[in-house]
This record gives C-alpha cells, structure tokens and sequence, in this order.
C-alpha cells in the first residue's frame, strides 16, 4: 500500500499531515462558495472540481509551493506570477480567477484550506463523508479498511473520504472529526483528562 501524504477519494492511505485552522475555513468560505455557485450556475461543476481534486493532490506533492505562498518576504505580484506559470496551463478559466482573486485579496496564502473547503462542499452534497482521523500511532491498511467500513455502514454514507494524522500526544485509542463537524472521541487522552476533572471534584469535597 502505498504511503502519500494524504488521501484521494475512496482510497484509504495512510499519512501523516498538519492540521488545518477551523479559522481559515471560516475566512475562505465566502469564496469558496462564490466559486461553487459558479460552477453550479454555469454548469462546469465537473471540470471545476476536477481542477480543485488537482489542486489538493498537487498541493500535497509540492510542498516547495506550500512554503512559497507562506513566505512573507515573496511579494504579492511575485507570487501571481508564479502561480500563473505553474498552474495556468492546467485550470480552467474559472479556477485561475479564483486563485487571482484569493491573491489580490492577499488571502493565497489559505489556498490549501480553500482547496479542503470546497472537497467538503463536494462531497456533503454527495453524501460522501470526509472523515478526519487521528491516531497515536499509524494505523495497519486492514486496520485503516475495517474502520473505514464501519464507519461507511455507522453512517448510511455513499462513501467515505479518510485522513488520517498522526498525533502521538492522544496516547492511544483515535478521534473521529467528520465534514459536517461530528466529533467522536475515543482517546485515552480524553479518557485520563475527565478522570483528572473528576478526582478534581472528588478531592474538592
């Protein structure tokens, strides 16, 4: 099986990958979702996503471009050129003036979350679950799988899209977040901080 980054539709990888800020979805929204009614309205929602699909799986494989767009020292003029040069010949017309648009707004920097933004979009109005996983340690594939199909059957979804992280600090057992926010929590972590809350109260009295 191989190892990548992070995962493509229904495939199930494993990876470990940085967690991305709930604040910057927050901020890329509104233009996610102008790009979205776009494609819906002009009926290029297949060509669109596609192009956003290209985008996360290029975005994981280029890490150089991720530290580009982040460089405070790289102007924004530079910047546009670049990606202009890289990623022009390879989008459509559409999510080219998107990317201009997150440039001029000096918000490219949140490309990779507006690129997650919108996967989520996609994939709740296909009843698709985007399921962010993260464990202590990596997971087997026939563990990966097995999860995977419960929670698919758990879930009533069409599919499920994993990620996993790998965040040592939880211990042991995992935490579930999924594309509509659900947060199931099976952590030790967890387990031993409402233990602490309640040898807390317990010495209080």
């Amino acid at each position: 099986m191989t190892t990548i980054n992070r995962n493509t539709f229904l495939t199930v990888k494993p990876t470990t990958i940085k967690q991305t800020n709930p604040l910057d979805y927050k901020i890329v929204f509104p233009y996610v979702c102008a790009i979205y009614s776009l494609a819906v309205d002009r009926g290029n929602l297949f060509q669109i996503t596609r192009d956003f699909k290209n985008l996360k799986f290029f975005l994981e494989e280029t890490f150089e471009l991720e530290e580009f767009i982040h460089n405070p020292t790289v102007t924004v003029e530079v910047k546009k050129y670049v990606i202009t040069r890289l990623l022009k010949p390879r989008l459509c017309k559409e999510t080219f003036a998107f990317l201009m648009v997150l440039s001029d707004h000096k918000r490219i920097t949140l490309m990779t979350s507006a690129v997650y933004r919108y996967m989520r979009i996609i994939y709740n109005a296909a009843r698709i679950k985007q399921i962010d996983i993260s464990t202590s340690y990596p997971f087997t594939g026939r563990q990966q799988n097995r999860l995977v199909r419960k929670i698919r059957k758990l879930t009533n979804a069409k599919g499920v899209v994993p990620t996993f992280v790998l965040e040592p600090n939880l211990i042991g057992g995992f935490l579930l977040i999924t594309n509509d926010l659900t947060r199931v929590d099976f952590t030790i972590k967890t387990q031993l901080q409402k233990l602490a809350k309640h040898l807390d109260s317990v010495l209080e009295i």
